[in-house]
């Protein structure tokens, strides 16, 4: 008796926890992040996150500007993915498409690496990247 509600109890909490992380990842994504980057302090990026699936990247507060698609494909207990398709080369910035595992993320941060490329390749894939939230 007492294992059978040691397996309820724990079945109970690890669903908890599963809906409480992919509502964290949905309720905090969907704005604009400024890019903290280690370049010269007059470069500025920002992704800003729609919650129709559109992501647009502006550099230099307008100076390129790009439209890309993405998506949260992976929520489970051990992480979440977002996924980004479609975006081009920024000057110093290599396109961000591929799968991202959701490091953290707040309402003041988001820290995201790349471990697999579009195409599904994971060699050279990796990329990270930290925000601060711009609003």
């Amino acid at each position: 008796m007492l294992k059978r509600i040691l397996v309820i109890s724990f079945v109970l909490v690890a669903t908890l926890v599963a809906f409480t992380s992919c509502t964290k990842v949905k309720d905090n994504l969907y704005r604009t992040w400024k890019l903290e980057t280690m370049l010269a302090s007059d470069v500025s990026v920002t992704w800003d996150f729609k919650d129709n699936g559109t992501l647009i990247r502006v550099y230099n507060g307008g100076e390129r500007v790009d439209t890309a698609s993405f998506s949260v494909v992976k929520q489970n207990l051990v992480f979440e993915e977002i996924e980004i398709k479609g975006a081009v080369d920024f000057p110093n910035f290599a396109a961000p498409n591929g799968a991202f595992k959701v490091d953290k993320i707040s309402d003041k941060k988001l820290v995201i690496t790349r471990y697999e490329h579009e195409d599904g390749k994971e060699a050279g894939s990796y990329l990270r990247r930290e925000f601060i939230a711009a609003d």
